[in-house]
């Protein structure tokens, strides 16, 4: 479930809802102005977030953010092409 908060400077944040419990739970994406856009979770349990500034990936362990994005990575084997991910999908 993803949810976005919007203020000024823009925050933004997703969302877990427990059905069993009711509970809703927030988690802020640390890269200012980042909207998220698609979300989806990863075999091992993180969740990859892509927004308007680059792709994050939340630790399900520690609950930390990492952001890859291209800026500074451009040119390196495996950066990305460019910050706007508009689709998250995971390869097989």
């Amino acid at each position: 479930m993803l949810q976005q908060q919007t203020a000024n400077p823009v925050t933004s944040k997703i969302g877990r809802f427990n059905p069993d419990s009711g509970a809703f739970t927030e988690f802020d994406i640390p890269t200012p102005n980042a909207k998220p856009i698609g979300i989806i979770p990863g075999p091992d349990g993180a969740l990859w977030i892509g927004t308007q500034h680059g792709l994050n990936r939340r630790d399900p362990a520690t609950g930390r953010f990492q952001r890859f994005h291209a800026g500074a990575e451009a040119g390196a084997a495996g950066a990305l092409g460019n910050d706007y991910i508009l689709t998250v999908h995971r390869d097989r």
